[in-house]
């Protein structure tokens, strides 16, 4: 299966900066944040959640089998740099599987909408090293798209778990995987 995970609305979300206490408070967290990740600032129960699920996924090889959890987000711009801060953060978070970023789609701008990056991801798997020839076929058919926002394409929308960007990943989100995982 492969996951593809936006960050922006999906490991962060709007509501966060005002639960961490006054802007002096949060200008604060945000400034040890960058200081220990180098990265901007995601939600930390968001975080966790998303980490709690990617350890989920390895005790269920049955529903899930192997998991490839490619970076869709505006923040692939950051190039390979970005998956290993990323790949970082999870693991300070409690992830010690190995790497939970494998990959990332195409270079921004190259589509109208994310829809047709992810498609193109999923029509040239085995360019992106990620499987091989012989798996293509259930790996294109298999996947799960995280993200706030709308624009895949019409066959897709089965595969879109749709975050509140108010809110982000939360646990309501992986019900509905699993539940998907279990009728599919």
């Amino acid at each position: 299966m492969i996951l593809f995970l936006d960050i922006d609305g999906v490991l962060n979300n709007t509501t966060y900066p005002r639960t961490v206490g006054t802007v002096k408070d949060f200008a604060e967290f945000r400034e040890d944040w960058w200081e220990k990740y180098d990265t901007p600032y995601m939600c930390p129960d968001n975080i966790k959640t998303f980490v709690n699920f990617m350890k989920q996924i390895q005790f269920q090889k049955d529903k899930y089998e192997k998991i490839y959890c490619i970076l869709s987000s505006t923040w692939r711009a950051g190039g390979e740099d970005i998956k290993e801060k990323l790949n970082y953060i999870f693991k300070d978070f409690g992830y010690d599987k190995g790497d939970i970023i494998s990959g990332r789609t195409c270079k921004l701008n190259v589509f109208k909408n994310r829809g047709e990056e992810v498609q193109d991801f999923l029509n040239h798997l085995t360019k992106y090293d990620i499987i091989s020839p012989i798996e293509h076929d259930a790996f294109n058919k298999n996947y799960i798209i995280l993200d706030d926002d709308n624009d895949f394409l019409e066959e897709q929308q089965s595969h879109l778990f749709l975050c509140d960007g108010s809110t982000g990943f939360t646990q309501e989100i992986v019900d509905r995987i699993n539940k998907w995982v279990n009728v599919k």
